[in-house]
């Protein structure tokens, strides 16, 4: 293959691995039309590191950084022997052991957070600088509550960073998780409205920043700008048929069909605002999402990845096909 030709990195069924051993692979690195292929764990951070060795270059926004191996072609920038000495040396290296920050919109201030919120965007200029000033920022640990079932609203809760879960009691007094909340999402507001004792509590799943609007300033809103008004009753509105849709009774569900439950949730626009596809999110937070064992969580992910409706990277997964996995929810 001569310089300057595609270089491939994808998903590849057979052929010989790196080290000249044949027989079914799971994962290759492929080189014009003859494939390297190589199954030890260790590939994507060494297809990751040989990007930022220069093997390669970036090809858009998404490469093998991200771990998506989605078959993506992307120029190569070096002779294609040089490779596999650079995924010998890489995949020899041991992996980072924490976790990693989310990826995508994670760590903006709430300036930006106003920015991106699109019932903000009719207000003149003044008055998003007066809502932005009447902000705080709240901090929330791992495994704490920002909001506790049973106490009176005082505040409406912008996501500025972290991971969110909602979670409920059922009749029989057990916890329901309603689903999970990611950065650029507005809550809260129904409770708000009701000026009554919330009805759910919700729990941070990693350390989060969340926006806090006071409930004077979020009623003050509400009377005298009808879009914002337009938008709370219209996210309410959306919120009652997302429940009608996506909650009922969750635990008659079997694990795979939970896992991909709370996945369309993930990605519904009520949770998801941003319309995040690389959600920031690992397995055992999806598992505390769903309600199973990080286990089941992990079985019913390898499926879908294997279906090609999602990957699963380092910290983030990445979605491909929603509705397949939708199907896979209300097959139950």
């Amino acid at each position: 293959m001569a310089f300057g030709q595609p270089l491939l990195v994808g998903m590849q069924a057979a052929g010989a691995d790196l080290f000249g051993r044949g027989g079914p692979q799971q994962l290759a690195v492929g080189v014009g039309r003859g494939r390297i292929v190589h199954r030890a764990a260790g590939i994507r951070r060494a297809a990751r590191r040989a990007v930022r060795a220069g093997l390669f270059g970036r090809c858009g926004s998404d490469t093998v950084e991200n771990e998506t191996f989605d078959l993506r072609v992307c120029p190569l920038e070096k002779k294609p022997d040089e490779l596999p000495d650079a995924l010998r040396q890489s995949a020899s290296q041991p992996p980072p052991s924490r976790r990693p920050k989310a990826d995508g919109p994670a760590g903006f201030g709430i300036d930006e957070l106003l920015r991106l919120s699109s019932w903000s965007a009719p207000f003149p200029a003044p008055l998003r600088k007066r809502v932005m000033e009447r902000m705080r920022e709240h901090r929330v640990s791992r495994g704490q509550l920002l909001a506790r079932r049973g106490e009176i609203p005082s505040a409406w809760f912008g996501l500025m960073e972290g991971l969110l879960k909602t979670s409920v009691l059922s009749a029989d007094g057990r916890s329901s998780t309603l689903g999970g909340i990611l950065p650029g999402c507005w809550f809260g507001e129904g409770a708000l409205l009701r000026g009554k004792p919330r009805h759910a509590d919700y729990v941070a799943l990693r350390d989060s920043r969340v926006a806090l609007l006071p409930q004077d300033d979020f009623a003050r809103l509400l009377q005298e700008h009808p879009p914002f008004k337009d938008f709370i009753y219209g996210q309410i509105n959306e919120r009652l048929h997302y429940f009608m849709d996506h909650v009922g009774d969750v635990r008659l569900m079997r694990g795979p069909a939970r896992v991909a439950n709370a996945l369309c949730g993930l990605a519904h626009p009520l949770n998801n605002p941003l319309g995040l596809i690389h959600l920031p999110i690992a397995q055992d937070e999806l598992a505390a999402i769903a309600g199973v064992s990080r286990q089941r969580c992990n079985l019913a992910l390898q499926h879908m990845q294997a279906e090609g409706w999602l990957h699963v990277g380092y910290g983030q997964l990445t979605l491909l096909a929603l509705e397949p996995i939708a199907g896979m929810a209300r097959a139950g």
